[in-house]
């Protein structure tokens, strides 16, 4: 993918998808000299209302609980992740917020220059050693300067069964900073892309902040915080999460990921589908 992508059916829908177009242009033309006049406290806050309103514009119907639990900070904020519009709803937490996104975004059109604007951190989709220990400096700079750190533990979008990477939890650990688990569901249906540049209003989102896990703990307590993020989402009575099926949504035989154990008839059925493209190679 070198880009994103919008549309919507009818005239209204055109519009739509016109603006959405013409905003993130601008929101890319304007950036870099945007946060040199303001500094980056100022630029923080612009770009917060930005994504404020970015999703106001959408109106969905959002169901926010525990917003309380996000005072005080720094975190590092791990959100279940189902779709690219997921920083804008994380926009209604009270803090200053720092993306951990994967480095091919950065050559998107328009996306790059945000992310590189917003001081936002940049991680290899496959992260060794020597990447780890430079996020690590990066990341411990940005929570000294009082910003938390997003990670999506999940590393894609492709639903609720794809098990969290752990990298997270190792992060706040070694930073000493909580992490601040989030349950966000509904989003996959305002905006489909990659599978479809299809943009939508008005759809039913919630988003759950749970209670903060001390950062000496993150590492040991990583499968229980895993574990009931996932109970959460399907138990949500206002927007159900996304489900990954294969045979709609495509394999993604270039990207890792592993399907949790709660899922085993999933697990088996991409391990089989990855055991046939082994024995073809």
């Amino acid at each position: 993918m070198t880009g994103v992508q919008f549309e919507a059916p009818g005239a209204g829908g055109a519009i739509l998808a016109a603006a959405a177009r013409a905003s993130l242009a601008v929101a890319g033309a304007v950036a870099v000299p945007a946060a040199r006049l303001l500094g980056r406290d100022r630029y923080k806050t612009a770009e917060r209302e930005a994504a404020r309103l970015a999703w106001r514009a959408l109106g969905a119907d959002l169901h926010v609980t525990g917003l309380d639990q996000a005072r005080g900070g720094p975190f590092v904020v791990l959100p279940l992740h189902e779709s690219l519009v997921d920083p804008l709803v994380l926009a209604c937490l009270p803090l200053r917020q720092r993306f951990l996104a994967r480095d091919e975004l950065w050559g998107w059109p328009h996306v790059g220059r945000l992310l590189r604007s917003g001081g936002h951190l940049s991680v290899p989709l496959r992260l060794d050693a020597g990447g780890a220990r430079a996020v690590l400096r990066e990341a411990r700079e940005v929570t000294r300067l009082g910003d938390s750190i997003v990670v999506f533990p999940q590393g894609s979008i492709l639903g609720i069964e794809v098990a969290f990477n752990r990298g997270g939890f190792w992060l706040a650990q070694r930073l000493d900073v909580p992490v601040l688990p989030v349950v966000i569901t509904g989003t996959h249906r305002l905006w489909q892309y990659p599978y479809s540049p299809r943009l939508e209003r008005r759809h039913p989102v919630s988003l759950h902040v749970l209670e903060p896990i001390p950062g000496a703990d993150a590492w040991e307590r990583a499968s229980e915080v895993e574990q009931t993020m996932r109970s959460v989402a399907p138990g949500d009575r206002h927007a159900s999460p996304r489900r990954f099926v294969p045979d709609r949504d495509g394999y993604w035989d270039d990207y890792p990921y592993e399907i949790a154990p709660e899922f085993p008839a999933l697990a088996a059925q991409i391990a089989t589908h990855r055991h046939q493209i082994a024995g073809r190679s």
